[in-house]
């Protein structure tokens, strides 16, 4: 049995669909994170966690190699407000 997967984004004025993996196609991906200019992903056949481009697919970069079974992401944001700094405004 053949399975096809892959990544895409859309045009929402104009519908337009645009593949963004083309190069590295997620085997069987479980669960995806978007945070700035990049979408992260778990993929349990290749036992990793990737992260690309989210416009253009390229800078693929494996985060996390031989993962058992890698599951859910979240992305977290680093430049969030200190709660000290909040607390004198």
């Amino acid at each position: 049995m053949l399975h096809y997967f892959f990544l895409s984004r859309c045009n929402v004025f104009t519908s337009l669909l645009f593949q963004i993996l083309a190069k590295v196609t997620p085997q069987h991906p479980f669960d995806l994170a978007v945070y700035g200019d990049y979408i992260f992903w778990t993929d349990w056949v290749l036992h990793a966690v990737i992260r690309a481009n989210k416009y253009t697919g390229e800078d693929v970069v494996w985060l996390r190699k031989e993962v058992p079974r890698p599951m859910g992401i979240i992305a977290v944001a680093n430049d969030t407000n200190d709660c000290e700094f909040a607390a004198t405004l």
